[in-house]
């Protein structure tokens, strides 16, 4: 995303991403400091909220996910 350094935004969208983001934690904070004093971030998902990232990871997890999520998340996506 080309940055604008002062813009500022009253609202934001963030629709069926973060799911697919590989640092969905990051991406929630820099949209964070680009929000006007009363702005809103506007977020959808699909649930359930089942992370996998196309690009950039060799398990398909994103990279913010913590090794005690990994398990879980790779049995109940493996028993589906």
């Amino acid at each position: 995303m080309k940055e604008v350094e002062d813009e500022q935004y009253d609202v934001v969208t963030c629709l069926n991403l973060l799911d697919r983001c590989d640092t969905p934690r990051t991406l929630i904070e820099d949209i964070r400091t680009k929000l006007s004093t009363h702005g809103a971030l506007v977020v959808a998902l699909v649930l359930p909220f089942s992370p996998y990232v196309e690009i950039g990871t060799i398990d398909n997890m994103p990279s913010g996910v913590s090794w005690a999520l990994r398990a879980p998340l790779q049995r109940s996506r493996l028993t589906v």
